[in-house]
C-alpha cells in the first residue's frame, strides 16, 4: 500500500495556513496579510493588462509609449504575446473595462481550471488526495499571488504538470502530447524547458530530441507573426538582459532568505492587533 504521510502533512500544512490566512485577514486586516497582492491589489490583474496593451500593435519588444513599464518587462516569448494580443480583441480593447475584467478573470480561471485538471488526471494514487493536493495548492500563496497579478505561468504549470505525469506513458499518443506540453510550457515561460534534464536521465534521446524541435518552433515560429518579424530575437535578448538586471535578488528579493527573515519584524504588529 503506497505511504501518504507526505501528502497528508503537505495538506495539513497549507489547508492549517490557510485557515491561518483567512482568520487574520478578518480579525486583524492591519497586519500584512493582504500583502501577498501586489500592491495590496491597487495593480489588480496587471500582468494581463499590461501584456495586452503591450501586444495590441504587435510591437510588444519595442518601448514607444512613455505611459507603459519600460522594455525590461517585455520579455515574454512571442506566444505569449499573440495570445495577449487576441484576449484584447476579446476584450475590446478596452484597458479596464467590465468587458476587460471578465475576460481576465475567466481566462485565469480556465488556466487554473487547466492545472487543476492535470493535477487530478495525473495523479496515481487515490483521488480524494489528488482533489485535496488540488486544494491545497489553490490555497497556496504564489497561486494566490500569480492569480491575482493574471500571470501566465498558471498555464504554463498545467503544461509542465501535464508532462511531468504523462512524460513515461505508454500510450504513443499521450506520450507525444505530453513533449508538445512541455513545448508549450517552456514557450511560455522559458524556464520550464530544464524540466527536458528528466528525458536525458531516462535516455530518451529520441524524445528528447522532438521535444527541442517542438519547443524551437513554438518559441519562434510566432515571431513572424509580430511586426519586424526575427529582427525583434535581438531586442527580446537585450529585454531580457535589462529585466534581470533589474530584478536581481538584492534590489528585489521578493522570493530569498532575506526577504522571509524580515517578515517576523511584524510579529509585534499583529500580537498587538490581536490582543489589544
Amino acid at each position: 500500500m503506497q505511504n501518504y504521510k507526505t501528502e497528508k502533512i503537505f495538506i495539513a500544512s497549507l489547508f492549517s495556513l490557510f485557515f491561518m490566512f483567512v482568520c487574520l485577514m478578518i480579525f486583524a486586516p492591519q497586519t500584512n496579510q493582504h500583502k501577498i497582492f501586489f500592491r495590496e491589489t491597487a495593480d489588480y490583474m496587471a500582468d494581463y493588462h499590461n501584456n495586452v496593451k503591450y501586444s495590441a500593435a504587435l510591437n510588444p519588444y519595442v518601448h514607444t509609449d512613455k505611459n507603459l513599464p519600460g522594455p525590461q518587462e517585455r520579455i515574454y516569448p512571442p506566444l505569449v504575446y499573440g495570445i495577449f494580443h487576441m484576449l484584447g480583441k476579446a476584450g475590446r480593447g478596452a484597458f479596464l473595462s467590465t468587458t476587460s475584467l471578465t475576460i481576465s478573470n475567466l481566462f485565469m480561471f480556465y488556466c487554473s481550471f487547466a492545472l487543476l485538471g492535470a493535477l487530478l488526471a495525473g495523479y496515481e494514487g487515490k483521488k480524494s488526495y489528488a482533489v485535496l493536493l488540488g486544494a491545497a495548492f489553490v490555497m497556496s500563496g504564489i497561486f494566490i499571488f500569480s492569480y491575482e497579478r493574471g500571470n501566465i505561468i498558471i498555464l504554463s504549470a498545467a503544461c509542465s504538470t501535464f508532462f511531468i505525469f504523462n512524460y513515461r506513458n505508454s500510450n504513443v499518443l499521450v506520450k507525444e502530447a505530453a513533449l508538445i506540453s512541455l513545448a508549450l510550457a517552456a514557450a511560455l515561460k522559458l524556464s520550464p524547458a530544464l524540466l527536458g534534464l528528466l528525458l536525458l536521465f531516462d535516455k530518451r534521446y529520441k524524445e528528447a530530441l522532438r521535444a527541442i524541435i517542438y519547443g524551437a518552433v513554438l518559441i519562434f515560429i510566432p515571431f513572424v507573426l509580430l511586426e519586424g518579424g526575427f529582427s525583434n530575437i535581438p531586442v527580446w535578448v537585450e529585454n531580457i538582459r535589462l529585466h534581470i538586471e533589474s530584478y536581481n535578488y538584492a534590489l528585489y528579493p521578493r522570493f530569498n532568505f532575506r526577504y522571509w527573515a524580515a517578515g517576523f519584524a511584524f510579529m509585534p504588529r499583529l500580537h498587538a492587533a490581536l490582543y489589544a
